[in-house]
């Protein structure tokens, strides 16, 4: 019982460091309009500088919303570009709704390359998982001949789908 209550207390202050979003050496260092960039360059909203504050508040430290706005809103104009949305699509994540409309209306079609890359990169890895599941049947001793012919067959149908959707990712490959 007492190990179950210490196991329980590891996994706490874990779970309460993990929501920390600064260390005690970032909110001392005071660069406020430095982690607002940071912050709006990874597309974090403005309540964003709540999550700080309470970090920080353990420490005796307040955050100065001002300069982190600031630094926020240049941060913003790295994130609320064509080429990020593409990027945040091909890592198969959601565009934040932190940008201007007239700039999510610029992203919205480079984010759908990037995800149409992503959703075949997924679907291809689906189909190698499949390819070595069934590789690893084929080799099976106890596998039957007329079955290793049926083996074969998929093996050879998933490996002609995977090169087609190789084909079709060439095509979001890159954001102009």
């Amino acid at each position: 019982m007492r190990r179950c209550f210490w196991v329980l207390c590891a996994v706490a202050s874990l779970a309460v460091a993990a929501c920390a979003t600064l260390n005690e050496a970032e909110c001392q260092s005071g660069n406020w309009a430095a982690i607002g960039a940071a912050d709006g360059a990874d597309g974090r909203s403005v309540s964003h500088v709540d999550r700080h504050a309470d970090a920080c508040a353990r420490f005796g430290i307040f955050p100065d919303r001002e300069a982190w706005l600031d630094g926020r809103s240049e941060g913003l104009t790295r994130y609320c570009t064509p080429p990020n949305a593409y990027r945040i699509g091909r890592g198969g994540r959601q565009i934040s709704p932190v940008c201007p409309v007239s700039a999510r209306t610029a992203m919205q079609p480079a984010w759908e390359q990037g995800w149409q890359y992503w959703r075949l990169d997924r679907d291809i890895d689906a189909i190698e998982r499949e390819i070595r599941h069934l590789a690893s049947l084929l080799h099976h001793e106890y596998t039957e001949d007329i079955d290793r012919a049926a083996l074969q067959i998929e093996i050879s149908r998933l490996r002609l789908r995977r090169q087609r959707l190789r084909s079709r990712q060439l095509r979001y490959v890159s954001w102009p």
